[in-house]
């Protein structure tokens, strides 16, 4: 933004452009089953729903699918009330703080630190979480996750100092890739391979819905009550969402990947 406000906008246009190329080379990827007149799928990578039927035809109602299942079972509404509060708290809190440093135009290099420390904790966590994920029970990763969310912006927002906040970011998201490792494969476990794409969208619907709300909310409160004042009013709703996320005993017991089937079916998690 040094250079021109327009740089961020086209290197973001630039790295879209690069990532559309990219997804266009994916070849190998499976397809809706084709049934004939004798009932007989004609693709041996049919896509098969869990009571063992082949897929209907595609419908324009099907994209809905997945948000209403996330919403109307208990254990997945219990996990994305919590996911849509970390979602959209922690980058308003992000958001809010770069706007805060950038004030006035002539820190508008150092606007973006909060957000490159959050980068870094992600990476270091990401290099830890291949081998965390097969060894540690996946509830304690996600348990550990949400409490680290919470206690480190709550840190953040109490921190004066621009290099205390971005210690405390960078420390808050080192068990986002371990965490989010754990409830995207157990998810993959629950959701039938030609459904993943509709639970993905409904909850990525339900979550940067939840962005778009809470930056709304947050520009709202920064401009009345202040900068500091709104990031506590944040860093209160991950601790929220962290001890709502604590009270799902069938989330915090659950095992290593190995034993998923066990807990599955002890706890009666239902499945798309």
């Amino acid at each position: 933004m040094t250079v021109g406000h327009a740089v961020p906008f086209l290197t973001s246009a630039v790295l879209s452009v690069l990532g559309v190329v990219s997804a266009w080379r994916i070849r190998r990827y499976w397809k809706r089953a084709t049934v004939d007149d004798s009932g007989h799928s004609g693709n041996a990578d049919d896509a098969i729903d869990v009571s063992g039927a082949i897929t209907a035809a595609p419908r324009w109602r099907d994209a809905l699918d997945g948000m209403i299942w996330l919403l109307h079972d208990r254990f997945q509404r219990h996990l994305i009330i919590a996911a849509t509060m970390v979602t959209g708290a922690s980058n308003a809190f992000l958001l809010l703080t770069a706007l805060d440093i950038s004030q006035g135009g002539s820190q508008l290099i150092s606007a973006g630190f909060i957000n490159a420390a959050s980068a870094v904790g992600m990476l270091l966590g990401a290099l830890m979480a291949s081998q965390l994920v097969n060894r540690v029970p996946g509830g304690v990763l996600v348990g550990v996750m949400f409490a680290l969310l919470a206690a480190g912006f709550t840190g953040a927002a109490l921190v004066p100092s621009m290099v205390g906040k971005a210690i405390f970011v960078a420390c808050s998201v080192l068990a986002l890739p371990a965490g989010n490792a754990v409830l995207g494969g157990l998810s993959n476990t629950l959701v039938g391979k030609d459904k993943l794409g509709r639970v993905g969208a409904g909850s990525m619907v339900l979550q940067y819905g939840a962005y778009g709300v809470a930056v709304a909310l947050a520009g709202w409160g920064m401009q009345t009550i202040g900068y500091g004042p709104t990031c506590l009013i944040l860093a209160t709703v991950l601790v929220a969402a962290a001890a709502y996320a604590l009270t799902m005993r069938s989330l915090i017991t659950l095992p290593t990947p190995d034993r998923w089937a066990k807990h599955i079916q002890r706890w009666s998690i239902a499945q798309f």
